[in-house]
């Protein structure tokens, strides 16, 4: 073979190769956004972007709002939001991808009712992007889900109605303070058989005698408090039958130079829990006893 024909066939080779980056990878790129777009139900929402959540279920609404990077629950009551399930909760929505897209204009044949289920989000702008979880599929693996503004229902993972289903307390934080170390600079302890002051200076704990704090004994405490992981909250703060008696067991903080107090209240041994409220709520925080053992004496 001559040089011109090996140049022709090297030219032919390029062309082609050409063609196909310019036209088959560009087409199937093409195809493939608009699948994900029509299988994606909030295509091209950004997570970060989000700034108020309204879950409604039958047991009514929980409506979540960031302020300032941090979220809150403003609805049925004020209270501070679990940061991580919030975080988790909308991974799963603004990612939700269909298995399968239904086109059709009776939502309702597949259980979807805007009155009775929704996922509202909301960002800073306004703009809305609502989901309506419906029925199961048979499988019972799946959830027929509909947006509203559109036509159609996308065959969603079940978990979009899990999450659907939560109601307040899930929602709510789960510790007794909302609070981080670096906020702390004193810690009070004054229980039945532990009693001592903790105070922080240029990063390092040290107890009222002057000597150095276990940086471990008071992580205990703190997260004790801040990372509680209640089990329940009743109504009724500490000056309910759970706290009987004048003399109270407690642990004051001292939190960006602002004191704050959690009292501890009746023992149930048969339950492995103890009692436990900041002073002036109004709900009292039913908690595992480890809470209160793990206290360093």
């Amino acid at each position: 073979m001559n040089r011109s024909r090996i140049a022709a066939a090297f030219i032919v080779l390029v062309l082609l190769g050409s063609y196909y980056f310019f036209f088959e990878y560009r087409v199937k790129k093409k195809e493939i956004n608009e699948k994900e777009e029509r299988e994606t139900i909030f295509y091209g929402v950004e997570k970060n972007s989000i700034v108020k959540i309204v879950n409604r279920n039958s047991r009514g609404a929980v409506e979540a709002v960031k302020e300032n990077g941090s979220w809150e629950l403003k609805q049925p009551a004020e209270k501070p939001a679990d940061k991580g399930f919030i975080e988790v909760f909308l991974d799963d929505i603004v990612n939700a991808r269909a298995s399968r897209v239904i086109e059709t204009d009776n939502a309702g044949a597949y259980g979807i009712d805007p009155g009775k289920r929704s996922i509202a989000l909301a960002d800073a702008s306004g703009k809305e992007y609502i989901a309506l979880p419906g029925s199961l599929n048979p499988a019972g693996d799946s959830v027929y889900t509909g947006k509203a503004g559109r036509d159609g229902v996308f065959l969603l993972e079940r978990k979009i109605l899990d999450n659907n289903e939560k109601d307040f307390f899930d929602f709510r934080f789960k510790g007794i303070l909302d609070a981080v170390e670096d906020e702390i600079s004193a810690v009070k302890v004054r229980l039945n058989k532990k009693k001592y002051d903790l105070l922080k200076k240029d990063g390092y704990w040290s107890v009222s005698g002057g000597e150095y704090a276990a940086a471990s004994g008071v992580k205990a405490i703190i997260d004790g408090m801040t990372k509680s992981n209640v089990r329940a909250f009743l109504k009724g703060g500490a000056n309910s039958t759970y706290f009987p008696g004048a003399s109270k067991e407690y642990i004051e903080f001292t939190i960006n130079g602002k004191k704050r107090t959690v009292y501890f209240g009746t023992h149930k041994e048969e339950e492995r829990i103890i009692f436990a409220s900041e002073k002036g709520a109004d709900e009292t925080a039913k908690l595992a006893y480890h809470v209160y053992e793990s206290i360093p004496g």
